[in-house]
Order: C-alpha cells, then structure tokens, then sequence
C-alpha cells in the first residue's frame, strides 16, 4: 500500500505510538492508530519494538553516545586551554632565566618566580586538567604549590620562619576547605560515615601544630604552659558542639537549646579561665559573674569593671535561658510526637 493509499500519515501514528503504548490517548486518537496499525506493516513493527523496549534501548545508547561525545569534546577543550595557559606562564619564567643568566647573577630569585607561576598554575591548569575531583585536587595542588613558594623564600632569605608560616596556611586552608574534600573522598566503610569526625581531629591536630612551632621559634619561659592550657580550653567549645550536634540523640530544638546553654556557660567563663591560667600559681581570682551577683546589683555600670562583669552575667543568663526554653520546647514536641502516634497504634 502506498502513502498515498493510506488513510492516516505515518507521521501522525508515529507521533500517537507513545501515547497509545501508554494507554493515555483519547479515543479518537486510539483508533486511529489502531485502523492505521491493520494497513501499514512498517509502523506495525515500529509498535512491537516499543513494545519490546528496543526502540527505548536505542534511545538511550544514542542519547549516551551524544553526552560521550560531547564530554571528549569538553575535555579536548580543556585540555587546550589548560595548554595554552602552561605556555603564557612559561613566557615570564623563559624571560626572568635569560635575564638573569645576561647581568651574571646566580638562580637565586629565579627560583621564587617559578614556585609563584606554580601556584597560578595550581588554580589555573590544574581544574582544566584534572579528571574528576576537581575541587579537591585543586585545592590539594594550591596547597602544594603555596608551601613549596614559602619554602623557596625562606631559603632564599636565609631563614628559619618555614614551619611557622606553613603550619598556620595549612590550618586555615583546612578549616576552610577540607569538609568540602573530604565529602568527595571515597572512604573505607569504617570512616565513610565519620567524615566530620575526621574533619575536626586533622584541624585540632593542625591548631596544635600551631602553637608547637611557634613556641620552638620564639617561645619564653611561660610559653608552654599558658599556650596548651588556653588552647586546650578554647577547643573544648567546638568538640562541645560538634559531639551534641552529632552525636546525641534527641529534638532539634533539644539540641538547639543544649548548643546555646554550652556557649553562654563557655562565654561566661572563657574571661576568667584564661586570667586564671595566666596568673601566678596560688594567686586567688573570685569569677567576673561571682563579683557581679556579690556587688549586690546585676546591673552596675559604675566603673569599666563593673560592666564587663555586667554584660558577662547578662550575655550569660540570654544565652542559658534562651537554651532552656528551647530544651523544654523540644521535650515536649517529642512527647506529643509520641502521644500521637500512639493514639494512632491505638486507633488502628
């Protein structure tokens, strides 16, 4: 039978075939392709490969096929561009060797400006380069390529400040970027589910690392003692928050109110431990919220002392109220929680 013979076009059975298959056409549209389907044999067969799923598996391989091609496409690209931004950063470090090959001076600075191109290249080639990851990797080459340039100088000045200022820079780009790394990261099963756990040990670890290289490079008598014992406290108030936040069980507003009783007992008491610890050993230090309730008025303002022990208690009191109200609030949407679904397993 020809098209002309035809009563209905392919083209408009084709378009209707996935309606049909799906049971969603209206009636006209279903005999249509039903009286269409009796005469033409290609569209016949076209119908039973949709049943069969061949012409959906056909689909798909086309469709990956064209992503294929396109991501090759993207990483050609790429890796052009990553390419050509290696040759405009080898111009200057080509220019600087002759030049100081020509006045006769030795590879001295040289060597500064190439670790300096290298961390321009760490956040320029490296993502165009890099399969997969590319954040962490970028970052991980940046971090690289910043301490190889610190250590450069440091040699190139004769000095011994390497550690003190590698240390902080790998700190503080921990703090910043590693939670997001470390969410990339394929872990073993152990360690797959503890990733925050991981996160604040590396950085406790590293703000130690801080205070030991500073205490070698210039630390005095009282050094050690004073710099562990406060660093050891101020920690405690994140380690306080991240083991509630994670770690404990309970409402959302229970936690809330737990992490803001945590922070006004720790700001109300951070002053004084730290004065304390300072201190000659024996000396007595009655604490800023102890002097303020014993002046016999919470609300002083008459001397500079006065109102720092003030805004202390205050800040205090907000901070353990406020926590408790959220304690109490979260207890009790848990009970209801409960109530109700045992009034619905009685229901039932």
């Amino acid at each position: 039978m020809t098209m002309n013979d035809k009563k209905y076009p392919c083209g408009l059975v084709r378009d209707l075939l996935p309606l049909y298959r799906d049971h969603v056409c209206g009636e006209e549209s279903r005999r249509i392709v039903e009286e269409h389907l009796q005469e033409c044999g290609e569209c016949t067969r076209l119908s039973k490969q949709m049943e069969d799923g061949s012409v959906e598996r056909l689909l798909k391989q086309e469709a990956g096929d064209v992503l294929e091609h396109h991501r090759k496409k993207e990483k050609r690209a790429a890796v052009t561009a990553g390419m050509i931004t290696s040759g405009i950063l080898m111009i200057p470090v080509i220019v600087c060797f002759i030049c100081n090959l020509a006045t006769g001076h030795a590879l001295d600075w040289f060597f500064i400006v190439l670790t300096a191109l290298l961390v321009v290249a760490s956040i320029t080639v490296v993502p165009m380069l890099a399969n997969g990851r590319r954040f962490s990797k970028t970052i991980l080459s940046f971090t690289g390529a910043l301490l190889v340039l610190l250590l450069t100088c440091c040699i190139y000045t004769r000095g011994s400040w390497f550690l003190v200022a590698a240390v902080p820079v790998v700190f503080g780009l921990s703090v910043i970027f590693l939670p997001f790394i470390v969410r990339q990261m394929p872990l073993p099963e152990p360690f797959c589910h503890q990733k925050g756990m991981i996160v604040m040990l590396w950085d406790t670890l590293w703000l130690y690392g801080i205070i030991i290289v500073c205490g070698f490079y210039g630390g005095g008598a009282y050094y050690w003692r004073n710099a562990l014992l406060i660093t050891s406290w101020c920690l405690l108030l994140p380690w306080a928050i991240f083991v509630t936040a994670r770690f404990i069980k309970c409402h959302p507003l229970t936690k809330a109110g737990m992490i803001l009783v945590i922070i006004g007992c720790f700001n109300g008491t951070i002053n004084d431990v730290i004065t304390q610890i300072i201190l000659p050993k024996g000396t007595m230090y009655a604490p800023s919220f102890v002097r303020a309730v014993t002046r016999g008025s919470l609300i002083d303002w008459s001397s500079p002392q006065s109102r720092d022990d003030t805004i202390i208690l205050l800040t205090m009191i907000g901070f353990v109220t406020v926590g408790a109200i959220c304690i109490a609030a979260g207890i009790a949407c848990r009970r209801g929680k409960k109530h109700g679904e045992a009034a619905g397993g009685n229901a039932d």
